[in-house]
């Protein structure tokens, strides 16, 4: 079965806003490449997911986009589950200090 980029961010938003998470959805039509989410949480903390089907990565213009905002200090992820994407922000969000 393919499962859609589109079905995975879905359902990764609504998780997000049952655990307080902020998922901004990204689209620019005059940058090219951003992730598809900001996810903003506590402690004024944002990370960047980008979303692929299962076993998809990054193009490599969006490879460039998000080694840029690495060296501006945020962390991206691509993710092609929602399962790695709820764990990720756990992490990030609630388990780092």
């Amino acid at each position: 079965m393919c499962t859609k980029e589109s079905a995975i961010e879905g359902a990764f938003a609504r998780w997000a806003t049952s655990y307080r998470l902020v998922a901004v959805k990204l689209g620019s039509k005059w940058v090219r490449g951003l992730p598809d989410r900001m996810i903003l949480g506590p402690g004024a903390r944002v990370l960047f997911l980008e979303f692929k089907r299962p076993g998809e990565s990054a193009t490599k213009y969006q490879d460039f986009i998000h080694r840029m905002l690495r060296s501006y200090g945020f962390t991206v992820r691509v993710v092609d589950s929602v399962k790695e994407a709820k764990e990720i922000c756990s992490k990030f969000f609630y388990q780092e200090k």
